[in-house]
């Protein structure tokens, strides 16, 4: 594996963290793994 999903996570969230904050983000890709 060249990237791991919690990296790819990781990625996702420092992206949607600028859009719309990181309680929404993190609830999201948590409740949709």
């Amino acid at each position: 594996m060249s990237i791991t999903q919690i990296e790819a996570a990781a990625l996702i969230v420092k992206h949607q963290k600028d859009a719309y904050g990181w309680d929404t983000t993190v609830k999201e890709i948590f409740s949709n793994p």
